[in-house]
């Protein structure tokens, strides 16, 4: 089984608990912004709204689940007082390495579910693989009556290259690394096991190491190569960004075109996400420059209504530079500049 498509597992049975936790830390429509992040500035008691807003449901990123959210919820609950927001902490940690359409159709029940309860709509937010899932919730379930969907930072033109992998698992959760080459190192073949220097050798000598890998489980369903013309294989990312024809795809179409805002929020430095632009649905070409949205095929075709929302006012696309990858849902300048205006 390749080690680079599977989720691995390291139990140490020597009384450690290990636990993986992500780092912490004006409507202008149908246009591009730009904003630099500062430090937290707190709004005076007189600009706290006391008006009724929609309820929100947040989708939290991969390997993570709805504490890394708190901040984000707290910010949004305390200058739009009274907002129901609904961080579900299904499918969190490892969890979130399942099928892609798996966990589109588990949240998208809870979408329905509270849409039903809230005839007067909702909002949506995703961060990271949650700005997809999201996504794919609108698209698989048309009738919802989401009003504004706002993406932090998620690749909807795909994910390019290794960045991911090192920060976040394989096959580095079994002390493996890549070489420059991209090729993988095994634990027992790393100095560090063969020099014994955090005793991991000793442990595997003593039976106390045990390394499991768990097939079957693809954390790059949404990996876009451009080098690799035949992108059939993925089962997720082509076929809601209907590269892929289906019976549902004019449903998906449909399901982006009953929005009000589509609300898209990256940044140059978030590095995570390669190309960056891809948090704006851009890509790599095969010679790995950019593709902006407004240039790709998925636009001009309007093979998913976004030309439409483009020119209806109703697509926003937010640039914010000095922004790390996994400090878009605790930037007080993102929530309160290019957020909580979307909140109604």
């Amino acid at each position: 089984m390749n080690t680079f498509f599977q989720l691995t597992l390291l139990l140490i049975l020597n009384g450690v608990n290990l636990k993986l936790v992500e780092n912490p830390n004006s409507n202008q429509d149908s246009h591009h912004e730009t904003d630099k992040a500062h430090e937290e500035v707190l709004p005076s008691g007189d600009n706290v709204d006391m008006k009724r807003y929609r309820p929100v449901l947040v989708i939290h990123g991969i390997l993570s689940g709805n504490k890394t959210l708190e901040k984000f919820k707290e910010r949004i609950e305390r200058f739009h007082p009274g907002t129901k927001v609904v961080i579900p902490d299904n499918y969190s940690n490892w969890a979130s390495l399942e099928p892609m359409w798996n966990q589109v159709l588990f949240f998208g029940s809870l979408v329905m579910k509270m849409s039903q309860n809230h005839p007067e709509g909702i909002h949506l937010i995703g961060y990271s693989q949650g700005g997809l899932i999201a996504r794919g919730i609108l698209e698989q379930f048309p009738n919802h009556n989401v009003r504004n969907f706002i993406s932090l930072s998620s690749p909807h033109g795909g994910q390019y290259g290794t960045k991911f992998l090192h920060t976040h698992s394989s096959p580095s959760c079994q002390f493996g690394h890549f070489t420059e080459d991209e090729s993988v190192v095994e634990l027992r073949d790393t100095k560090m096991y063969t020099e014994n220097s955090l005793g991991l050798r000793t442990l595997d000598k003593q039976g106390k190491l045990v390394l499991i890998s768990v097939p079957g489980v693809d954390h790059f369903q949404w990996h876009n190569n451009p080098t690799v013309i035949d992108q059939h294989v993925l089962k997720f990312l082509p076929f809601i960004n209907n590269l892929n024809a289906t019976p549902n795809s004019n449903l998906f179409k449909l399901g982006l075109l009953r929005l009000h805002r589509m609300v898209l929020i990256g940044g140059p430095n978030d590095s995570v996400i390669t190309p960056w632009q891809s948090s704006q649905f851009g890509h790599f070409t095969e010679d790995e420059s950019v593709v902006e949205l407004r240039d790709t095929k998925m636009y001009t075709k309007n093979s998913l209504g976004l030309r439409t929302l483009d020119k209806q006012g109703k697509l926003v696309l937010i640039s914010v530079p000095g922004v790390d990858h996994f400090q878009w849902h605790n930037n007080p300048t993102v929530i309160d500049q290019h957020v909580l205006p979307y909140l109604d």
